[in-house]
């Protein structure tokens, strides 16, 4: 595989920081985008050879910035791969290709379907459905949200249950998904995380350890609600 000038978006930046590490590593050139819109200002000023997006990001999600690509003359021939936390299936498949992308991959850690997409010989620009069925496209983003959220929740109640000190990475993991569920929870329909996870941000402004025991009861419900969905 020829080195290539990567464009790789994500909300999270502990995810940004890990696949950027690992594409590097392989003599890519990778640059990050915190969410599609500064994606999409990144394409227009600096064009890559491929994009690597999320989809469940907050504001522009990874089909709307795909689909912006690929309708714009200029950058269709860009190849996008959506990527997700949870299992992929063939309708969700078949959703990112009306969106464009060449393909849409459960993220693993050794990156290795994404380094199978970006090794495939290039295609032509896909032909864009019209318009996206409105429901299927909820209902994806939405499976995509839980089982993200299922799998964050459980780690960060293991990181505080016996932590003495908040350490600044546990704290920013934190941080980055008490906002997410706080803000775009109730979006897909689970509205008791929103305003849990915005009572837990507020502790973190508290003294450490002396909230610990609320931040894990407080976890202990999202994760309950999170498999519950």
């Amino acid at each position: 595989m020829p080195f290539l000038t990567l464009l790789l978006v994500d909300d999270s930046a502990i995810q940004r920081k890990v696949m950027e590490r690992q594409l590097t590593a392989l003599g890519h050139r990778v640059a990050t985008a915190k969410d599609g819109h500064d994606a999409w200002l990144q394409v227009q000023a600096e064009p890559p050879d491929a994009v690597i997006s999320d989809v469940v990001m907050s504001g522009m999600d990874g089909f709307a910035l795909c689909r912006l690509i690929q309708s714009d003359t200029r950058f269709a021939r860009i190849p996008v791969i959506l990527t997700t936390a949870g299992e992929v299936k063939e309708g969700d498949r078949l959703l990112a290709q009306q969106a464009g992308a060449v393909d849409l991959v459960k993220r693993e850690v050794d990156m290795a379907a994404i380094l199978d997409v970006l090794a495939r010989p290039p295609a032509a620009p896909p032909v864009l459905r019209a318009a996206f069925d409105p429901d299927q496209r909820f209902a994806v983003l939405r499976q995509n949200f839980v089982a993200e959220g299922r799998v964050k929740a459980h780690q960060l109640l293991d990181s505080v249950r016996e932590l003495g000190e908040l350490d600044a990475e546990t704290r920013a993991r934190l941080t980055h998904s008490l906002h997410r569920w706080a803000g775009v929870a109730g979006t897909y329909g689970i509205p008791h995380i929103g305003p849990r996870a915005a009572a837990l941000d507020s502790l973190l402004e508290q003294p450490w350890p002396a909230v610990r025991e609320d931040m894990v009861n407080g976890l202990t419900e999202i994760v309950a609600w999170f498999q519950a969905s």
